[in-house]
């Protein structure tokens, strides 16, 4: 299950590497609903995460957004490699 900072992080990383996404895209892409897709988007442009394009019509990554993206993966890894080290001590019991 996703929670709110993973689909974030997803809507970031599509419009990231796809260089620039329309929302119906980004819709597809991170699986949300026209309705929940609208309100992350409408977020994540308010604490400038993303900006949008009207020429191109496509959401971008900021590089605010940019530097969630390093914070949160950083997070990830951090979380995860404490989880393998907790579970490898307790099989050398």
């Amino acid at each position: 299950m996703r929670d709110y900072q993973d689909i974030i992080a997803q809507i970031l990383n599509c419009a990231q590497r796809n260089h620039g996404l329309p929302k119906t895209r980004l819709m597809y892409e991170v699986q949300l609903s026209f309705s929940q897709v609208k309100e992350y988007l409408k977020y994540l442009q308010q604490v400038e995460l993303l900006s949008y394009d009207e020429e191109s019509r496509v959401f971008r990554t900021t590089r605010k957004g940019k530097n969630f993206l390093e914070l949160y993966n950083g997070m990830a890894e951090l979380i995860s490699g404490r989880k393998r080290e907790k579970y490898a001590d307790t099989d050398n019991i």
